[in-house]
């Protein structure tokens, strides 16, 4: 990365990109891009590609630093252009090796993705099989007021998209493991995400990026005998956000008076 710019509202008239969160340390030797953090991208300027500027920052930072297109680019790696990017955003990679960046970089919270979860089923009791359940939980155009639109967007990329990532990339059983909560999680915000102008989403989201982080922490000391020498510990862990997840179930009670958000 070139120089570090301090952020002047008034000199940096610069639009947001999209949100990647960064898989793999090498390119924190190479480039300053650390593992497990969570990047923003900007672009300042209205004329072709190289004509532009671009920066990055990390998530809850206000340092900017400018940066070539290509490593724009590079982190950029959805293939599909997004018919709801105003900014007209596509993948031009000069690497030439899409998969290489799918490695280091995943984006977070593009439209056309859903959030993924796979939990346990079982077919009469008896056959057990993998259920695939996905969320979107994101706020529309219009709902609130533009800025806080495009910031309760980026928080819910930041705070439960990315966590949810790094949770799959260091230990996907526990995922499944314990899916009937993070689906809960994630529903329910899907649902408070539909009435932003009525609910503290901030808040809601800092609820499940709560839990979240409880079980990323888990994996991170987990290992592959987890589910012999762990499943107690993590059942505590649980129980703490058991009334959490209850008091949400609650609000979505009083908000809707027991009908159903559509």
């Amino acid at each position: 990365m070139s120089k570090t710019i301090l952020p002047l509202k008034k000199e940096l008239p610069i639009e947001y990109l999209y949100s990647a969160v960064c898989l793999n340390d090498i390119y924190e030797r190479l480039f300053g891009f650390k593992k497990d953090v969570i990047y923003e991208f900007f672009r300042k300027g209205d004329g072709d590609d190289f004509d532009n500027q671009y920066y990055v920052k990390a998530y809850g930072t206000d340092i900017y630093q400018e940066i070539d297109f290509r490593l724009v680019c590079f982190a950029y790696t959805t293939k599909k252009r997004d018919p709801e990017d105003e900014l007209d955003l596509y993948q031009k990679s000069f690497s030439n090796d899409n998969e290489r960046s799918r490695s280091y970089f995943k984006v977070l919270g593009h439209t056309e993705d859903s959030i993924e979860i796979t939990k346990y089923k079982k077919f009469l009791g008896l056959f057990k099989y993998i259920e695939y359940n996905y969320f979107r939980p994101r706020v529309k155009k219009g709902s609130v007021s533009s800025d806080e639109y495009s910031l309760l967007n980026r928080d819910i990329k930041a705070k439960v998209c990315a966590p949810i990532e790094l949770l799959k990339k260091q230990n996907k059983d526990i995922i499944l493991e314990f899916s009937e909560s993070i689906c809960y999680a994630l529903a329910t915000l899907e649902n408070f995400c539909k009435i932003p102008d009525v609910v503290d989403l901030k808040d809601e989201i800092d609820k499940v990026n709560e839990l979240l982080k409880g079980y990323y922490s888990f994996a991170l000391s987990a290992n592959e005998s987890f589910k012999d020498k762990n499943t107690k510990e993590m059942k505590e862990f649980l129980e703490k956000h058991h009334s959490l997840m209850n008091s949400l179930n609650e609000n979505i009670k009083n908000l809707t008076d027991g009908r159903t958000m559509k």
